[in-house]
């Protein structure tokens, strides 16, 4: 089936050539979350680093972060090419769209890094300076989010109308899900 070129559809067709990486990706972050969970149950964890304030822990903790950062922004071009293809439409919306997916990818990279990195650097800043942590993840966490929000609202319209259709179709179907009552 040919893209449409007036209307936003979303397929339901999974191609395994995209499909793949992404799920790759998705058993790698859930391999490293479970490891997180081993990491804070390993004996000695609370203990901290002769000469600082870091924890073993802390750095274990930093460490597997910082694979499942790398792991996400790895990831963020396999998730947006699996979004735009399953999105038929003008291409400008389904690309924007599609980097849309992949900047909330890379906001979760920069929330688990946030997090991961917490243990290893707040220790060695001086009190008056943690603020200062904060600050800077804001300010690169307000990237993907801006990025997204912009090729988002440009495409609002198209949106909207994809939404309506889906609310459209949803509220005709019948009890069994198949449109205007028909039979299963």
């Amino acid at each position: 089936m040919p893209p449409s070129t007036d209307h936003l559809t979303v397929t339901s067709t999974a191609d395994p050539e995209r499909l793949q990486p992404v799920l790759r990706h998705a058993v790698t972050v859930v391999i490293l979350a479970a490891l997180l969970v081993a990491v804070a149950l390993l004996p000695g964890a609370g203990r901290t680093l002769p000469g600082t304030a870091v924890t073993v822990g802390g750095l274990a903790t930093t460490t597997v972060a910082l694979g499942l950062v790398a792991t996400l922004l790895y990831a963020n071009r396999s998730v947006s090419a699996l979004v735009e293809a399953h999105l038929d439409g003008p291409a400008d919306v389904v690309d924007d769209v599609a980097s849309a997916a992949g900047n909330a990818v890379g906001f979760v990279a920069v929330l688990v890094a946030h997090w991961g990195l917490a243990p290893t650097v707040v220790p060695l800043l001086e009190p008056g300076q943690v603020w200062a942590y904060d600050v800077a993840f804001l300010g690169v966490a307000l990237l993907p989010v801006a990025a997204a929000a912009l090729r988002l609202f440009r495409n609002a319209d198209a949106l909207a109308d994809h939404l309506a259709g889906a609310i459209r179709d949803w509220r005709s179907a019948g009890v069994d899900g198949a449109p205007d009552g028909e039979q299963c």
